[in-house]
């Protein structure tokens, strides 16, 4: 009777084992039939509808509440995606005769990099969300030069300043005007953008660095 009892408990499991490597074998079936998930980040060659290009590294960016919120009602089981791409790593932007090499931060220039400008001036130094802020140097087209601290795209801080005919203002800097020892202020030196014109490069530069400027059914990627 023992001997009986015991083959039906072997029995079971055998049973149980079998059934349970049959569901492990439809899994993994499924599984490998389900596409590969949408990497979170990369690097490849932008074309935007504008013209502009990127070429450089990307991430995806985060899910709207409202994506996780369809995620979540769907019942899928799957993670919410943006399927939003953003200019994060290092890259080059070019557009409009305009080209930034350098670091980027969730779709703004951020970090350091040099900006070309089709003007023929070149800044090289720290940017933060696409303005000059930080420690940069600035060539102007006319062969002036400022080398120095920035704030809000102003010479802003300690720097020096060298016109086109060789004169030379070392020292301290507030809101583009060049202090003297005496404490007052020599007149406004000359700003690195032109003044009085809705299309300076400044704000070109300023509109390509925003995210939703660009919207994203504008992009197309090549990858590499």
């Amino acid at each position: 009777m023992a001997a009986k009892k015991e083959s039906k408990i072997s029995d079971r499991k055998s049973k149980k084992t079998k059934e349970q490597e049959k569901t492990e074998a439809e899994l993994a079936e499924e599984l490998a039939k389900q596409p590969p998930p949408e990497p979170t980040e990369g690097s490849g060659l932008f074309e935007f509808a504008n013209g502009a290009k990127y070429h450089g590294d990307w991430k995806m960016a985060a899910p709207t509440p409202a994506q996780v919120q369809a995620a979540a009602d769907s019942g899928s089981g799957k993670p919410a995606v943006s399927g939003k791409k953003l200019r994060h790593g290092r890259g080059t932007f070019t557009w409009n005769g305009d080209t930034y090499s350098g670091d980027w931060t969730e779709d703004a220039m951020t970090g350091r990099g040099v900006y070309r400008f089709s003007s023929g001036a070149v800044y090289d130094g720290a940017l933060i969300n696409g303005r000059f802020n930080g420690d940069g140097r600035y060539q102007f087209p006319s062969g002036a030069q400022y080398m120095g601290q920035w704030v809000e795209n102003r010479m802003h801080g300690e720097g020096c300043f060298l016109t086109a005919d060789g004169s030379r203002y070392r020292g301290t800097f507030h809101n583009d005007r060049f202090l003297q020892k005496d404490g007052a202020s020599r007149p406004r030196l000359p700003p690195p953008f032109p003044s009085g014109s809705t299309t300076t490069a400044l704000t070109d530069l300023l509109l390509c660095c925003l995210g939703s400027w660009i919207a994203p059914q504008d992009q197309t990627e090549r990858r590499l």
